[in-house]
């Protein structure tokens, strides 16, 4: 089933010229790339019994692509994929924020829900703010949910929303790297004390402090908004400013070199707020909201943290792009359609195909 519905999808996101990214409606979902609602109920409840199991801190060792906000952008989603490779073949582990504000939070989830299915140890998804029933209602993942499912989409919506409690809400990386949504916490000295503190499932993200801390807080110098070395709190009212020496004294603490966090919007893709290593911001999402911004990924080989970018495609050749399939899609002829296929061999134009420019640091 989740191969199919990957397939689908994929295929889908060759055909954007032939219909709009809403045009959807309950008899045409076949025609969009989305699954059956049957087929989504049972794909959320498969993903919520391996998001169950996992730790609400995750200890991962390995070379691994992290990615920060996706928010909906299925298209650098699958560049992303296509330029790193798909999972089992490469291991990616997302920060959150992979629903609102784009157009195809709906493809988005379903594609990592399969995979995560699929390749159960090979793909990890943390919980960003916008896994939450009060934030993606209000702000385009409830609303894409009624559009696209018409008298089905709040049942689908809550069906997303109640796996979003079983998220993890960090991981450690190679003993080195702290990943998180947001930021760190004064209430949360050492992270191996998360799981004494948080357990799954989370229902609120606005509840207590560690949880809203992680998620909501930022990095912030001394020049912004007014001069601070450790916490004050955050014009969101919801987490924190955090300083340099904050930062510092938590990476030492805990025996780390590094924090990377996602959660705003950077120009470039990525930011390094404090001048240095210690703390690493990453995009996703090209284009966001119309900005013309870059998307970045960090992709982390053998302790080297490399950032890639993708920059925004043309309008032009956004029409003529053909999406690249996994090689354990191609392998299965059961569900393909084979002339379709062929046309999207046939006529692959894809940017990122080419040396991306990197940053080392």
């Amino acid at each position: 089933m989740y191969q199919e519905i990957i397939y689908k999808i994929l295929s889908s996101r060759s055909h954007v010229n032939s219909m709009t990214k809403t045009d959807v409606s309950v008899e045409n979902i076949q025609e969009s790339g989305l699954p059956s609602i049957s087929d989504i109920s049972l794909l959320v409840n498969n993903a919520k019994l391996i998001l169950t199991e996992e730790p609400v801190l995750l200890r991962l060792t390995g070379d691994y692509v992290v990615v920060g906000d996706i928010h909906g952008d299925i298209d650098t989603l699958i560049r992303i994929f296509e330029k790193n490779g798909y999972p089992p073949s490469q291991k990616y582990l997302f920060l959150g924020d992979m629903i609102d504000r784009g157009s195809n939070s709906l493809e988005v989830l379903i594609l990592l829900f399969s995979l995560k299915c699929l390749f159960t140890e090979s793909i990890y998804l943390l919980r960003g703010n916008h896994e939450s029933k009060l934030i993606s209602k209000n702000y385009g993942f409830r609303k894409e949910c009624n559009f696209r499912f018409k008298e089905y989409g709040e049942e689908i919506f809550c069906k997303f929303y109640h796996s979003f409690s079983f998220l993890s809400i960090g991981a450690l990386l190679n003993n080195s790297i702290f990943c998180v949504h947001g930021g760190i916490s004064k209430d949360l000295v050492y992270i191996h004390d998360l799981e004494k503190n948080v357990q799954k499932p989370v229902r609120s993200i606005l509840s207590g402090f560690i949880v809203p801390d992680l998620l909501w807080s930022v990095p912030r110098d001394y020049d912004y908004p007014f001069p601070f070395d450790e916490y004050k709190d955050s014009h969101r009212g919801c987490g924190h400013h955090f300083g340099p020496n904050a930062l510092s004294t938590f990476l030492q603490d805990n025996h780390l070199t590094t924090l990377i966090r996602a959660h705003e919007s950077c120009s470039s893709g990525f930011d390094l707020p404090f001048g240095s290593q210690n703390c690493l911001t990453l995009f996703s999402s090209v284009d966001y909201c119309g900005k013309g911004n870059n998307a970045a990924i960090a992709n982390i080989t053998n302790g080297i943290i490399n950032i890639e970018i993708f920059k925004p495609i043309c309008h032009e050749d956004s029409h003529k792009r053909r999406v690249l399939f996994p090689d354990w899609i191609i392998s299965d002829h059961s569900y393909i359609d084979v002339d379709d296929f062929m046309a999207n061999i046939e006529n692959i134009v894809s940017p990122d195909l080419e040396e991306v420019p990197s940053i080392f640091i």
